[in-house]
């Protein structure tokens, strides 16, 4: 025949017990005693099956929110857990009889409320952990901006602007870096099937292929090194880009020295 326990025994706080089960940090005794409560009581059972779910759904994909009920309730937890000193190594920890239930049960609690507020602040940390990944930046910068930016901000960049067929282009050169950006104004895209191809000339004329301007966008970094070219040049080409120019240049822009 089963007796009821009266407030403020064990029973009345077997509660406690829900987050240091769903998370196996019982021994073997606590767990026995807590799985014959789990058995009539909803609310614990609903709050392991909550935790359990979540440190589930973390390690599955970390992008799944907890149940909105659950951080507050594992904080105040926590809070609300009492933090006592910890008990010498030498002291003797079983100083009741067997029989007693009740002082057993009270015995376990002073050596171990370390050990709930330790479950309590782990689930606490799945719950949190788990909405703060989800706001966490993944998006990583463009390499070509950043290749942009890098020149822009050189300490020694250098600008050459030209207009031409009202468009604008600039530029930007950094010795330090020996490497080129084009800044575009105003310039219409290139038309169907073809594209804008810029040109590193050198002074005997030769020109070498600096890339394509993107269809999409008025900046680009030029491809390979300006060392050594008198000026940028821009053609139309076929789509793809050409080995060597196939027509005059929309726009020469001198490089400064």
């Amino acid at each position: 025949m089963s007796q009821q326990v009266p407030p403020g025994e064990p029973g009345d706080d077997m509660h406690a017990l829900a987050a240091a089960y769903a998370l196996d940090a019982v021994d073997a005794g606590e767990r026995a005693s807590f799985e014959l409560h789990l058995s009539t009581c909803a609310d614990c059972g609903r709050e392991v099956a909550e935790l359990r779910e979540a440190t589930v759904a973390l390690s599955d994909d970390l992008t799944v929110e907890p149940p909105p009920a659950l951080r507050e309730q594992l904080l105040t937890q926590i809070a609300l857990t009492p933090q006592d000193a910890p008990t010498p190594v030498d002291a003797p920890t079983d100083q009741v009889a067997p029989t007693d239930e009740v002082g057993a049960h009270r015995a376990r609690r002073s050596r171990g409320p370390g050990r709930w507020l330790l479950a309590g602040a782990a689930a606490a940390a799945i719950a949190i952990g788990a909405v703060a990944i989800t706001q966490w930046p993944t998006d990583t910068p463009d390499p070509a901006i950043v290749a942009v930016q890098e020149v822009l901000e050189a300490p020694d960049a250098i600008e050459a602007t030209e207009s031409a067929d009202g468009a604008t282009f600039t530029v930007v050169t950094a010795a330090s870096l020996d490497r080129a950006v084009l800044l575009t104004e105003d310039l219409p895209g290139a038309p169907d099937g073809e594209d804008y191809q810029l040109w590193f000339v050198h002074e005997d004329g030769t020109a070498v292929s600096a890339g394509l301007m993107p269809r999409e966008g008025d900046e680009v970094a030029l491809e390979g090194a300006p060392a050594g070219a008198v000026a940028v040049g821009i053609t139309v080409e076929p789509a793809g880009g050409s080995e060597q120019p196939t027509s005059d240049p929309i726009v020469a822009v001198p490089l400064q020295g």
